[in-house]
């Protein structure tokens, strides 16, 4: 390549961009390994005692904002592919290939993202809830300020656990839209 290349510039931003798509999905299986270890850290506090069990309903909340953090992480993912397959690849002769062999030889297996994500978000969101429910509506031992401010908390924590699910089971069509690479 000379100096006076026109394809220096996309290739090099190609090269930032799949840094940073791999910085993304480092990112993702950080959120997921957290989202496991305070699920299972939390559950672990509660279980030792029924006094404890209102604590649960911490687990949606921290879902949710981890949630938020994943699903931000993957649609910068799926933008930098899509722009990198749109916009860079026609600026280098012979196009860069990468998005097109990426969708070809991905190495997805059917329903099993979605699946795991329904597990790790959704579902310790659900079980959180469930495990708190006794305590925020049927424990004579609190108060009534104590009692409608939990059930404010469990009432944010079903809002949460419907926001991450719906969108979960939404995300396959966002995918169709915008295709992303098997890395994320």
């Amino acid at each position: 390549m000379t100096t006076n290349d026109p394809s220096i510039g996309p290739l090099a931003e190609f090269t930032a961009l799949r840094a940073e798509i791999l910085q993304n999905n480092q990112n993702h299986n950080h959120v997921l390994t957290l989202q496991l270890t305070i699920t299972g850290a939390i559950l672990g506090i509660v279980v030792t005692g029924p006094s404890l069990r209102a604590l649960a309903l911490v687990i949606p909340v921290v879902s949710e904002l981890l949630y938020l953090r994943f699903v931000t992480d993957v649609i910068e993912t799926f933008e930098a592919a899509r722009y990198i397959r749109e916009s860079l690849s026609p600026r280098v002769p012979g196009g860069l290939g990468w998005e097109e062999w990426s969708l070809h030889h991905a190495r997805r297996k059917p329903g099993l993202g979605m699946t795991s994500m329904l597990l790790t978000f959704s579902g310790a969101s659900m079980l959180g809830l469930a495990w708190a429910f006794d305590a925020v509506f049927h424990s004579a031992a609190i108060g009534s300020g104590m009692k409608a401010g939990l059930i404010a908390l469990w009432v944010l924590g079903v809002a949460a656990t419907v926001h991450q699910t719906y969108s979960i089971l939404r995300w396959k069509g966002y995918a169709k839209v915008v295709p992303a690479s098997p890395d994320c």
